[in-house]
């Protein structure tokens, strides 16, 4: 699906001035090329769902309507945009936020932004633009660096400009209308809105989706967690550990699923690191009977408890009771595809790789990883 085929999503987080809602969308029409959102999305408290309400959707005197007659109509098909596109932070007991007025509500909002953002930007088919031109400035901070976390390539974060100044603080001004009208200043002056700018200013921001774990997209986690476990992935110092009594692959906190055999390959290559920590001295060679001897020890010692070992030699090699080289490149690509689907980028670090030797028409498999950064836990058996 192209991107002019996707749905294009306007997020915004807005207090008490609805007026950033109407200023945006008239920055993005006048945008090269036009770009009109299919939905718009408010994220607010009460008290900021009542002031959307009763001045951009109102259905007589609303500035949304009065926006799309003179901007929209006729050119682009009207965004959808009504009181249910308007989502009010809600406290656990399902009670509306009316302000921020405690530590716990200023929480609430935050991870309410957070997950609002991770939901939106999990379906394929969308786009995101967030303004972070309304709305407490923390909250801002926050929205925008979910989108950070949270985002495509695709989606995009801007901001609203509106000069001269007494433009943005006149509660009057929602957009500049086709035919300039005076608007009343609090000094009693007027001020023509033929003289109104309103400039758009993209920011730009690295979408950090395709580095964390799959499963942190998956599960509804607050800002600070999300957070802390996105930096562990990305930033920390590589951590694995591998347990051959419970067949257990844990890197960077999370757990991977690994068939007993990929697995056992897996820790016999990063036990070679902490054996033969010089690099290229724990590479192995596809074409070394060696290494198929030494991997075949390996993988009895650690598996034949429970008949792993025998149905796989059987299955590969009946004749030798041994497990085939050639099926090495199989175990990397399982072995990777694995990690890489819990890790997303932050994968890279911990797959099998692979380096080729054109002098002696071979390969070599190793992880390249510091002795310190693998644990193994032996089986007992």
């Amino acid at each position: 699906m192209s991107t002019t085929e996707k749905k294009r999503i306007l997020i915004a987080v807005c207090g008490l001035t609805p007026q950033i809602i109407t200023e945006t969308l008239y920055a993005l029409v006048h945008r090269t090329p036009s770009w009109i959102p299919d939905e718009i999305h408010i994220i607010t408290t009460a008290q900021g769902k009542k002031k959307i309400q009763d001045t951009l959707l109102d259905a007589q005197t609303g500035y949304f309507n009065a926006f799309c007659e003179q901007y929209i109509d006729g050119r682009f098909k009207r965004p959808l945009f009504t009181l249910d596109s308007v989502h009010s932070i809600t406290m656990p007991n399902s009670d509306e936020i009316f302000d921020f007025q405690s530590e716990a509500e200023n929480e609430i909002a935050v991870n309410t932004v957070t997950d609002y953002i991770r939901k939106k930007t999990s379906d394929p088919h969308t786009i995101i633009h967030l303004s972070l031109a309304g709305g407490r400035k923390t909250l801002g901070f926050y929205a925008g660096y979910a989108l950070s976390v949270f985002g495509r390539l695709t989606d995009e974060l801007s901001h609203v400009l509106v000069s001269p100044s007494e433009f943005e603080s006149n509660p009057d001004f929602y957009f500049p209308p086709k035919q300039p009208i005076d608007l009343k200043m609090g000094n009693g002056k007027t001020i023509n809105t033929g003289d109104a700018r309103v400039v758009m200013v993209d920011i730009p921001f690295i979408p950090l989706r395709d580095h964390i774990p799959k499963s942190l997209l998956n599960n509804t986690l607050s800002f600070n967690d999300t957070i802390h476990l996105a930096r562990r992935c990305i930033g920390d110092t590589p951590q694995l550990k591998i347990d051959l009594n419970s067949n257990e692959l844990c890197i960077q906190n999370q757990i991977i699923k690994l068939d007993p055999i990929q697995l056992c390959f897996y820790a016999w290559l990063c036990e070679r690191v902490k054996k033969q920590p010089q690099k290229e001295d724990h590479w192995v060679n596809v074409l070394d009977e060696d290494h198929r001897n030494e991997f075949n020890a390996f993988y009895k010692k650690h598996m034949k408890h429970e008949g792993h070992f025998e149905r796989h030699a059987e299955r590969y090699a009946p004749s030798k009771n041994t497990i085939d080289l050639g099926e090495f490149s199989t175990y990397k690509s399982r072995v990777n595809g694995k990690i890489k689907a819990c890790l997303g980028l932050g994968s890279l670090p911990f797959e099998i790789k692979k380096e080729k030797n054109k002098q002696h028409k071979t390969s070599f498999y190793f992880v390249d990883l510091k002795d310190e950064a693998i644990t193994i836990i032996y089986s007992k058996h």
